[in-house]
């Protein structure tokens, strides 16, 4: 068959998301265990990115204080910075997050300048998580059937 070499690219690609997702969620579990401090939002949108597809990406920019110190971030959360195809949920991040507000940061105690927004699993991480899976199962389907 001309195109047998498919099923490779598939579960290649699948192994990729997979391992990408649970770096990310690692990442993710360890943030609950940071410390806390208040935050305000400077601002948040939905840039666009270019692409003449429906693809979104919410960005949120804080600022925080630790020990006297000020900081500045943009990081929502570990998977919140890939880009999704949901309108609804990037409008939901960017109405929680209005610039004036003020929100919960999670920092890093050994290196403050590394904060999160939110802690929890997000739409992102579940799609690596089953597209990787369905990465996967194509792949293997074309090879045993091939």
């Amino acid at each position: 068959m001309e195109y047998d070499f498919i099923y490779k690219y598939l579960l290649v690609g699948g192994v990729f998301s997979l391992i990408y997702f649970f770096i990310l969620f690692s990442l993710m579990r360890r943030t609950k265990k940071w410390p806390t401090t208040i935050g305000e939002v400077l601002s948040s949108k939905i840039p666009a990115l270019g692409l003449d597809t429906d693809v979104y990406k919410v960005i949120v920019k804080y600022k925080y204080q630790v020990q006297g110190k000020v900081y500045v971030s943009k990081r929502l959360g570990y998977g919140c910075g890939i880009a999704i195809s949901s309108l609804s949920y990037a409008r939901k991040k960017v109405k929680r997050y209005f610039p004036g507000s003020m929100c919960t940061v999670y920092y890093n105690p050994h290196k403050p300048q590394i904060s999160v927004l939110e802690t929890s699993l997000n739409l992102p991480l579940l799609f690596l998580l089953f597209g990787g899976i369905l990465l996967i199962l194509l792949g293997g389907a074309l090879f045993f059937t091939r």
